[in-house]
Parts: C-alpha cells; sequence; structure tokens
C-alpha cells in the first residue's frame, strides 16, 4: 500500500534508475527490469536521452512498448513544460544554463535536422520559439533572410539559433561554421544582436559564442 512516506522517501533517492523503475513497475508490473535499464544505457544513453527519444524509437523498442512509451512521451511533455516556465519572464542571456538544460531535456526528438530560433526582447524574455526549417539526418540549410524575416515580423531585437544533430554529437559541420559566420555578417550590418547558435546532441550541448565562432 502506498503511503506518504513512501513518496516522501523516494523524493529523497539520488538513484534516478530506481525512481524510474518503480514507476515503470506500477504501470507495467511484467516489464523486464534488467532488459528495461539495459536498453535505456545501451541503446538511449541514459534516462536523459529516453526522454528525449522519439515516440517512434520508444515504441519499437522491444524492452519499452507501446504503453511505456506513451506513458514516457506525456511525461516528457509535463516536464519541458515545467522546465520551460523557468526560462519564461527571464534574462535568457544571463540565465543561459537554464536554457541549455532545456534543450537538451526536449533534444526536439527527431530523425531530421530542424533550426529552431528563440527570439527575445529589448530584456533577453523569450517572445517566441519556432522551428524555422528542416534538412535530412546530417544537414540542415538556414538562410539569412529566413531568420531575419522571423526576428522583423515578430518585432524581436535580438535571438538566439539551435539546432539538432540526430547522430547524437553536438560538434559543428564545416557547413554549419560557414552558415553561422554568414548570419552574424548580415545581423552586424542590420544591427540585429545573434547571441548564439547553439548544437543539441544527445548528452551535450555546443555554444558557438563559447567555443569562438561567434565573436
Amino acid at each position: 500500500m502506498l503511503t506518504d512516506a513512501f513518496f516522501d522517501q523516494l523524493s529523497v533517492c539520488d538513484n534516478d534508475s530506481e525512481i524510474l523503475m518503480k514507476l515503470i513497475k506500477m504501470i507495467d508490473p511484467s516489464t523486464d527490469e534488467g532488459a528495461f535499464m539495459q536498453a535505456v544505457e545501451g541503446q538511449f544513453g541514459g534516462i536523459m536521452g529516453l526522454f528525449g527519444a522519439s515516440y517512434s524509437k520508444l515504441v519499437k523498442n522491444n524492452a519499452v512498448g507501446e504503453n511505456l512509451a506513451i506513458l514516457i512521451k506525456y511525461m516528457q511533455i509535463i516536464l519541458i513544460r515545467t522546465i520551460k516556465t523557468k526560462i519564461k519572464n527571464k534574462d535568457l542571456i544571463s540565465n543561459i544554463t537554464q536554457l541549455h538544460d532545456y534543450l537538451l531535456f526536449k533534444n526536439y526528438a527527431s530523425q531530421q535536422e530542424k533550426i529552431i530560433i528563440f527570439l527575445l526582447n529589448s530584456k533577453n524574455f523569450l517572445l517566441k520559439e519556432e522551428i524555422i526549417a528542416t534538412g535530412t539526418p546530417n544537414n540542415v540549410m538556414f538562410y539569412p533572410q529566413t531568420v531575419i524575416r522571423h526576428v522583423i515580423e515578430n518585432s524581436a531585437t535580438s535571438f538566439i539559433l539551435v539546432h539538432n544533430h540526430p547522430s547524437g554529437d553536438p560538434s559543428p559541420s564545416n557547413d554549419d561554421v560557414i552558415q553561422t559566420r554568414e548570419l552574424q555578417k548580415v545581423c552586424k550590418m542590420l544591427a540585429i544582436n545573434f547571441h548564439d547558435h547553439i548544437i543539441v546532441g544527445d548528452m551535450d550541448t555546443y555554444s558557438m559564442r563559447k567555443n569562438a565562432i561567434l565573436h
């Protein structure tokens, strides 16, 4: 029988896998714990990767299946919305670590690369998050005029560009670097602040500002 004491004890547990398995077994007692945790670590790269995985990838995994895939995706959506409240109405540049956490958790689960723009106002508060381009599993093209149009149409004063790497490795390609530098040149001419271009992998992010690709 579940009690308040049970949940109090669970809330201070430092083992994320143990907490996850208690929930999973409660939903589906037939779940093979060993196979499930092996899939989490070996095929999804850990709990963060499990929650960042696409529904199609989850449901095709024999250790997960349809019911748990649905549960995991609902949990992901609820947690993403909770995390996003932490970056709303804040100076996003001063709280950039929270943005990176949000991006890692969301991960734009997809087998295709996508370009996402975070449009900011004069206080660096988030105005809008929008997918502006979708490419292939290995590449996505973005054009300065497309980015600038979104900035102007939404009366933004600055922006952060984000895209995902389905391979899991957030290191930029040569095309990523070239396109980013071309966009920065246009932004400087138009006095638009291009804060950063962040690439999201499975377990880490790559900041072009931090790595001096953007100046």
